[in-house]
């Protein structure tokens, strides 16, 4: 059982490489109880772009997840232009894993976590993001986003957990995030 008051008090009290260090600790088995330790935590929009950052200004958020290989990369979140009550975003890859970027995606506002859209891409971006590309275009990006929808919780103040869905089910990866405030 996760004691997910104390993690959050934990992880508040270390800086941004504390925080990541302590997330890459974290097995799939850890994720998945954290994950589900985080229900109900109420989770918004700013989680991902604090309030004050301007439209098409990127927050990078330091990636995790479960996979076997390519286990860490980052997701960019920004807030769109013209007041969408979405956020728009893409993950950046490292290695050989980048033949799948950008894989685009929209947050919305879910009941008490956010939902990670790769079925809809955002309507603006900043102008150092690649260009925009649904992600259903050839066979690798089909494979890799096509039909995804992540479910993401606040675990602290900089770090959140999620789980992949594909077609609405769970496919047993889950993610941790952990946002760089920006400077």
């Amino acid at each position: 059982m996760v004691d997910i008051e104390e993690l959050a008090k934990n992880l508040d009290g270390l800086g941004h490489a504390g925080r990541v260090a302590k997330m890459g600790t974290w097995d799939k088995k850890q994720m998945a109880a954290i994950f589900d330790a985080c229900a109900g935590r109420s989770i918004t929009l700013e989680h991902l772009v604090p309030p004050g950052i301007g439209a098409n200004v990127e927050v990078i958020h330091d990636l995790r997840n479960t996979l076997p290989l390519f286990t860490d990369a980052m997701k960019l979140f920004a807030r769109p232009e013209g007041g969408s009550q979405e956020l728009g975003g893409f993950n950046r890859q490292f290695g050989i894993a980048r033949v799948s970027e950008p894989g685009y995606f929209t947050v919305r506002q879910g009941e008490n976590e956010l939902v990670i859209d790769y079925t809809k891409i955002p309507s603006s971006k900043p102008s150092s993001w690649p260009a925009l590309e649904a992600n259903d275009r050839g066979l690798l990006n089909g494979i890799v986003w096509g039909g995804m929808v992540d479910h993401l919780r606040r675990v602290s103040q900089h770090v959140s957990i999620g789980r992949a869905t594909k077609k609405g089910k769970p496919i047993g990866q889950y993610f941790a995030l952990v946002r760089r405030d920006p400077s």
